[in-house]
């Protein structure tokens, strides 16, 4: 995969996304995944890697103060409501610029 570097260390001409995700259970008690993905465009540098610049904790609160209803549009489970964020298995998608790959952290 080639391209350029821009003068933020963000590679220009990348089509992809990071994120961060969880593995919780839908309205019928079936896996399901929970989480945020931004555009490599709008992603953080942190020493190699490009990175979604929110966390888990904070999602999973403002998860929590959008309620049932939000839950229930996206298949949901409103059971995670009572629940905390380092309760369900989760993890991170991240690009690295030097080999030029994804990589899921857990």
């Amino acid at each position: 995969m080639s391209s350029d570097s821009t003068s933020d260390g963000h590679q220009s001409g990348l089509i992809g996304k990071v994120g961060f995700f969880w593995i919780v259970i839908d309205r019928a008690g079936r896996d399901a995944i929970l989480g945020d993905a931004i555009d490599f465009a709008d992603a953080e540098t942190y020493g190699e890697l490009l990175t979604h610049p929110g966390g888990h904790y904070d999602y999973w609160e403002k998860m929590k103060r959008r309620g049932a209803a939000w839950l229930r549009a996206r298949n949901l489970s409103a059971a995670l409501l009572s629940t905390e964020y380092e309760d369900w298995p989760r993890g991170r998608v991240v690009y690295s610029t030097k080999p030029g790959s994804l990589s899921r952290l857990h």
